[in-house]
C-alpha cells in the first residue's frame, strides 16, 4: 500500500507493518497533529462481515479513556482503505527492550504490572477485553510510563455477536489456556497472559518454548512452568507466588480481578520495599534474609546504545495466530488504541470520510421550565459548596500537616517513597525554612537529587540516556556500573580507585562541577558497600571451590601424578594475582612442591 493522505493525514514513513496492513507516522494538516495512521489491507474491506467489526470495534474504543491506553483520534476510510489515526507513542515496547538484552528486576516488573492492571481494569470496567497481552502491545513511552497497545484484535474478533465459532487468535506464547481451548474469554484471561509477561520480564523467557503452534497451545492448557526464580533468584518469593497464581489454569483460582491483583502488588512492593537499603539491589545480589511476607490473596541490564523510535504494535514481534476460517485468505493485524468518548464527522473535499473521536458538537439549548429552573438553583447551590470544599482541601498545608503526609507510610522514608512526595519534601523546605525538621527535610532533598543521578546513570547504562558532557568521574562510574553484574570484583576495584582520586574533591574544578563530583563519589561509596557484599559472597564460593579441586589434587597424587598437577598449576595460573585467593595459591605452590620431591 502507497498513500499520501488517509482522510485529514498527510503519510510520512512507514513505522511498520503487520499481518492486516501498516502504520505510517502521519501529521494532520488542519491542526498539524502527529499520530500514527494505521491503514487495513484494502482487501478487508470487502470480507464479508469484516465492515460490521470495524464499526463495533470503533464504538468499543470510544468509550475508552485512559492515560495507560494509547489515544485513539479518530478512523475513517479513503478510496476503499479503512484506517486508524492513534497516538504517536515515542519510545519502545517491551518486546523491544527484551530483544535488546535489557534484563527487567522485580520492582520494575511490578511497576510496570500494576499500571497495566489499572489499564486493563479500566477496559474490563466498559467490557472490553484485551485478549493479546503481550510485550510487542506493552509500550513505554520516553518517561518509561506504560501505554497498553493493540485493543483492535480484542474487537475486531472479541464480540459476543461478531466471534466466529472455533477462531483462537492471539499469540500463543503469551495465551490463556482456555484462548488455546477455544472456550469463551473472559477478564482473567488478560490475566493469566499478564503472568506471562511478567515471568518473561524476569526470566528473559516465556513460560513455555515450543516449536510448533499446536505443541504451545499443549503446554499452555495443560504444563507447569518452571519457577520464576529459577532464572531471577532476586526475585521474591511473594511476586513469584502472584505470578504463579496469575497462569493457573483454572481462570476461577486467579485474582478477582485486576483492581485487586494491582492492590496485592502494591502492598508487596511496599513491604518488600522497607527492610532493604533504599537503593535499588545490585544485579545478581542475594538478600541475607528473606523478605517479610505478604499474605496472599486466598481467591484466586546493558542495552545496546538505541535511538528512540515510536513505538507501534505493528512492529517486529513474532505472532502465532489461528485465524476464523472465512478470514483465512486475508491478512491480520496488530493496532493500537485508545480513544475517549463521542464522535464528530468532519467534511472536507480534499479528502474521504474521516470521523474525529471527540466530545459532542452541535445539540440545541433546551428550553427551561420552572421545574428545570428549580433544578438548576439546586444544582448552582451544589456547584457552590463543591467550590468551598474544594477550597478547604487544597488551602496550602502546615508545616504538621506536610510532615505526616510525608511519614505516613513510614517513619524512616525510604527513596521510593519519598520520590512520591518530593513535592511536599520541597514545599516544606521552602515554606518552613525555620522549623526544627526542616534539616531532615533538607537530607530528605539530598536523598533524592543522589537518587535522581542514580536513575540517570542507570538510564545512560541501558542506553536510554545522553552521555555527551560527563565528567571523567561520571565517566568512571558509569564504566562501574556496566561492568557490575558481569565482573562485579572488576567494578569494585574500579569504584575503590574512583573514591580514592576523586574522594577529596576536585579543586580545580567549577563549584558545579565539584558538586557533581561529589555526589558522584558518593554514589560509588555507596555502590562499593553493596558491592563489598556480592564480591565477599562469590569469593566463599570460589574459595570453597578450589579448595576441594586442591583435595581432589592431593588424592590423587599417588594415583595419577599428572592430573594432581594440572589442578595446582591451574590454581596458581588463575589467582595468582587475586588477594583473596592467596592462601589457596600458597597451598598449590605447596602441594606441587611435594610432588616434586
Amino acid at each position: 500500500m502507497d498513500f499520501t493522505q488517509l482522510g485529514p493525514y498527510k503519510i510520512g514513513p512507514r513505522l511498520g507493518k503487520g499481518g492486516m496492513g501498516s502504520v505510517y507516522r502521519g501529521e494532520n494538516v488542519e491542526t498539524h497533529q502527529v499520530a500514527a495512521i494505521k491503514a487495513l489491507a484494502p482487501q478487508l474491506a470487502t470480507s464479508e462481515g469484516f465492515r460490521e467489526r470495524f464499526e463495533a470495534e470503533i464504538e468499543s474504543l470510544k468509550t475508552l479513556r485512559h492515560e495507560g491506553i494509547v489515544r485513539l483520534y479518530g478512523y475513517g476510510e479513503e478510496k476503499g482503505t479503512l484506517f486508524y489515526a492513534m497516538e504517536l507513542v515515542e519510545g519502545h515496547s517491551l518486546e523491544e527492550e527484551l530483544k535488546a538484552g535489557r534484563r527487567f528486576n522485580w520492582r520494575e516488573v511490578v511497576d510496570i504490572a500494576i499500571q497495566v492492571c489499572k489499564a486493563l481494569k479500566h477496559a474490563h470496567d466498559h467490557g472490553i477485553i484485551h485478549r493479546d497481552i503481550k510485550p510487542a502491545n506493552i509500550l513505554l513511552d520516553k518517561e518509561e510510563h506504560v501505554k497498553l497497545a493493540d485493543f483492535g484484535i480484542a474487537r475486531l474478533f472479541g464480540g459476543t455477536q461478531l466471534t466466529m465459532a472455533g477462531g483462537v487468535l492471539g499469540t500463543a506464547d503469551y495465551m490463556a489456556p482456555e484462548q488455546a481451548d477455544g472456550r469463551p474469554v473472559t477478564e482473567r484471561c488478560d490475566q493469566y497472559s499478564l503472568g506471562c509477561v511478567m515471568y518473561a520480564l524476569l526470566a528473559g523467557r516465556p513460560p513455555f518454548r515450543a516449536k510448533s503452534l499446536p505443541e504451545m497451545l499443549q503446554l499452555q492448557r495443560f504444563a507447569e512452568p518452571e519457577p520464576v526464580r529459577r532464572y531471577a533468584p532476586e526475585a521474591p518469593e511473594q511476586l513469584e507466588y502472584c505470578i504463579g497464581q496469575l497462569l493457573k489454569k483454572d481462570p476461577a483460582d486467579r485474582f478477582p480481578n485486576t483492581l485487586v491483583l494491582a492492590r496485592h502488588l502494591e502492598a508487596m512492593r511496599r513491604a518488600l520495599s522497607r527492610p532493604f537499603d533504599v537503593s535499588q539491589p545490585m544485579p545478581g545480589e542475594i538478600p541475607e534474609s528473606p523478605p517479610p511476607p505478604v499474605p496472599p490473596v486466598s481467591l484466586g541490564a546493558t542495552r545496546p546504545n538505541t535511538a528512540q523510535q515510536p513505538v507501534s504494535d505493528l512492529g517486529e514481534s513474532i505472532d502465532i495466530e489461528v485465524v476464523p476460517t472465512s478470514l483465512r485468505n486475508a491478512e491480520t493485524i496488530d493496532s493500537t488504541e485508545t480513544p475517549e468518548p463521542a464522535a464528530t464527522d468532519l467534511a472536507g473535499p480534499s479528502y474521504g470520510h474521516f470521523t474525529e473521536v471527540g466530545p459532542d458538537r452541535g445539540h440545541a439549548l433546551p428550553v427551561f421550565t420552572p421545574s428545570m429552573w428549580a433544578a438548576a438553583i439546586g444544582l448552582v447551590a451544589m456547584v457552590l459548596a463543591a467550590v468551598w470544599l474544594v477550597y478547604q482541601l487544597t488551602r496550602p498545608y502546615d508545616a504538621d500537616t506536610l510532615y505526616q503526609i510525608i511519614h505516613a507510610e513510614n517513619e524512616s522514608p525510604t527513596v521510593d517513597e519519598l520520590r512520591s512526595h518530593s513535592g511536599e519534601v520541597d514545599q516544606f523546605v521552602s515554606r518552613f525554612p525555620d522549623d526544627p525538621r526542616a534539616d531532615q527535610m533538607r537530607e530528605y532533598q539530598d536523598e533524592l537529587a543522589l537518587d535522581r543521578e542514580q536513575r540517570r546513570f542507570e538510564a545512560i547504562a541501558r542506553g536510554r540516556g545522553d552521555d555527551r558532557g560527563l565528567l571523567t568521574a561520571e565517566r568512571l562510574y558509569l564504566s562501574a556500573l556496566q561492568k557490575a553484574e558481569r565482573d562485579p570484583r572488576q567494578a569494585a576495584a574500579e569504584l575503590t580507585s574512583l573514591v580514592g582520586l576523586f574522594g577529596s574533591g576536585d579543586l580545580d574544578a567549577e563549584p558545579a562541577e565539584q558538586d557533581r563530583i561529589a555526589a558522584v563519589v558518593e554514589l560509588a561509596r555507596r555502590r562499593l558497600e553493596k558491592l563489598d557484599l556480592v564480591v565477599a559472597r562469590q569469593s566463599d564460593i570460589d574459595l570453597a571451590t578450589i579448595s576441594a579441586r586442591l583435595d581432589a589434587a592431593e588424592q590423587l597424587q599417588g594415583q595419577d601424578a599428572e592430573q594432581a598437577k594440572a589442578i595446582c598449576n591451574a590454581v596458581i595460573q588463575l589467582y595468582h594475582d587475586q588477594p583473596w585467593a592467596a592462601d589457596m595459591v600458597d597451598r598449590a605452590e605447596h602441594l606441587l612442591e611435594e610432588m616434586q620431591k
